[in-house]
């Protein structure tokens, strides 16, 4: 067995002692990142002892910032759709337009209508009836972890359910006629997006979604009516405060939960901390106040590089190109009955909010992929200041259609720009096309002449990255197709026609 630092200096200094007849203090110094650490007789002092609990309770809050990452995000987006009015079981939260840019949320896009919600069971059973047609959405826990698909990925497959929603250590009977699924956690949130296609159009998609309802089971022989709510009405903000707010914002949701068994360890340390699980919590004093501040700092830095400066052997989709896997990590819920993959819940949360198995799973002619991008070709960040270039080529394997949409860097959220496009698809009207049917997307500060219909402006002095989707992906999505790199062309936005 090996010898401690300290007793192995004690042992040392005592061997040297023994046949004195005086017994002198041992004092030995240790260098840490902590600073020097003083003990007396294998005891630390007083000064020593607060040093190394400041930076045990900051090494603690630290990791608590990273694996609490998903909670925190799904806490405030819960939080946002609370102060616009929504929140509780009987809300239904739709979108009159699309999302804009003026909503600050993780990479949403504006090609698809959403309809989404997040309340706390609190005991109850709750129901969620969709209804048919051609949508695709999840029901998350509060940890973004789907516990079951909706719409046309969903077991109904697009035909419509009812789904009967159980919370955390639920005993009671349940009715036949439901499509049962149970929650781990007291908070969930359901999301469903709208797709136009040639038989519905957007007005229609809109009117779909406003007939979903949620309501308590004990409530099913006379259902309330349902509070329609406009999103596209409110200024929302559906994103969590990085630093000085984060803490407060997990413990507001963690007073509320019953806890999981996956996540003991983690709960126990914010109860070190002071955060408790399903009771109240105790109010940091100032100095704890600034530990958690300067664990927040390090914590956001910590998810930002694991997000944007990705290390795993499994970020890139291929080995040849800079486009990144969106989604990384053992499945959707990113855990298995051995292990939680943290890297790869921090990486997505970090990025976006909201999960479903359709987006992991390789299907064919259904579900959806999505390819990060933050580096051109020749592997430098996006510059807001340059221009570039992504060819999309007429044989993309998208059996619904593609997306190509761009984020502001900071706020992970749509890019606020004053052209006002932030995404084109192979919906978009207008976009000239080369002679090979392939289609040059240009990202630039200044309009491309000749090619404005093409254009998505980016701001100068500032950072960006691009999501691109595709929906129903066909066989080649996983086989010879290749998506090319984001090509850099410049300074200056040149005239391409």
């Amino acid at each position: 067995m090996k010898k401690s630092v300290l007793a192995t200096s004690v042992a040392l200094f005592c061997s040297a002692l023994i046949s004195s007849p005086l017994i002198a203090e041992s004092v030995t110094y240790i260098e840490t990142s902590a600073g020097k650490l003083e003990y007396r007789n294998v005891w630390p002092t007083e000064e020593t002892s607060k040093k190394l609990y400041d930076e045990l309770d900051y090494q603690r809050a630290t990791q608590s910032y990273i694996n609490a990452l998903p909670y925190v995000a799904f806490q405030a987006f819960y939080e946002g759709l609370a102060a616009a009015g929504a929140g509780k079981i009987n809300d239904i939260p739709i979108f009159s337009k699309m999302l804009t840019a003026g909503t600050c949320v993780f990479t949403g896009n504006d090609t698809t209508i959403y309809g989404f919600n997040s309340f706390y069971l609190d005991g109850e059973p709750v129901v969620l009836e969709i209804p048919a047609g051609a949508t695709a959405g999840m029901i998350n826990n509060a940890w973004q972890q789907p516990f079951t698909d909706m719409g046309a990925v969903g077991e109904e497959k697009g035909a419509g359910a009812k789904y009967l929603i159980l919370p955390p250590g639920y005993k009671g009977k349940t009715p036949k006629g439901y499509l049962v699924r149970q929650s781990d956690t007291n908070k969930i949130i359901w999301l469903l997006r709208g797709f136009t296609t040639p038989k519905q159009t957007e007005e229609q998609v809109r009117v779909m979604l406003r007939s979903v309802k949620a309501y308590k089971l004990a409530d099913k022989d006379n259902i309330p009516k349902m509070n329609a709510i406009d999103l596209s009405q409110h200024k929302l903000d559906l994103c969590y405060d990085e630093v000085d707010g984060f803490f407060d914002t997990l413990t507001r949701g963690m007073e509320r939960e019953e806890g999981r068994i996956q996540d003991k360890i983690l709960t126990s340390t914010l109860h070190t901390l002071g955060i408790n699980v399903g009771s109240n919590s105790k109010k940091p004093d100032d100095r704890m106040k600034k530990i958690l501040h300067k664990a927040a700092v390090m914590g956001n830095a910590m998810s930002n590089t694991m997000a944007f400066a990705n290390r795993r052997d499994d970020a890139f989709r291929w080995s040849d190109r800079k486009h990144e896997n969106a989604i990384l990590g053992l499945n959707a819920r990113m855990e298995d009955e051995k292990l939680i993959d943290l890297d790869a819940r921090v990486v997505y949360s970090y990025e976006a909010a909201s999960l479903s198995q359709a987006m992991v799973n390789e299907w064919i002619d259904k579900g959806s992929k999505y390819l990060l991008s933050l580096k051109d070709g020749k592997g430098n960040y996006f510059d807001g200041d340059k221009t570039y270039r992504l060819r999309v080529g007429e044989d993309t394997p998208a059996g619904n259609f593609w997306s190509f949409t761009v984020y502001d860097g900071k706020t992970r959220s749509m890019i606020q720009n004053e052209d006002g496009t932030v995404a084109l698809s192979s919906f978009s009207k207008g976009m000239q096309k080369n002679s090979d049917g392939s289609i040059d997307i240009i990202m630039s500060p200044e309009a491309p002449i000749g090619m404005e219909t093409n254009w998505i402006q980016t701001n100068r002095n500032s950072s960006w990255f691009t999501l691109f989707r595709v929906y129903s992906p066909g066989k080649e999505f996983y086989t010879t197709w290749r998506l090319d790199d984001v090509e850099f062309l410049g300074d200056q936005a040149p005239s391409l026609r």
